[in-house]
């Protein structure tokens, strides 16, 4: 199964709500692409609908928005929660 993200569908805070009739318009596109093809569609949209601090510039998701996103993706992917913060990888040794 090949997975389709679409990050289209995140919520239009201003000033994206003008664009909110076109992401409504694609949803059932995608979708139809999806089930033609019999691949996934993660919904980004749920993801980060109720914090429109993950969207600071309104367009792009920062760490917490990525984090989010990342934790919808291993949901959908692969049915379990995702784990456990991973420590950062230490540079140079």
């Amino acid at each position: 199964m090949i997975g389709v993200v679409s990050h289209e569908n995140l919520p239009p805070y201003p000033p994206r709500e003008g664009n909110e009739a076109g992401v409504k318009e694609e949803i059932p596109i995608i979708d139809k692409v999806a089930e033609e093809t019999a691949s996934g569609v993660i919904d980004m949209h749920a993801a980060l609908a109720d914090h429109p601090e993950m969207l600071p510039d309104r367009v792009h998701p920062n760490t917490a928005g990525a984090t989010a996103m990342a934790k919808a993706a291993c949901k959908a992917l692969t049915g379990k929660e995702a784990p456990a913060a991973v420590p950062p990888v230490k540079k140079g040794g």
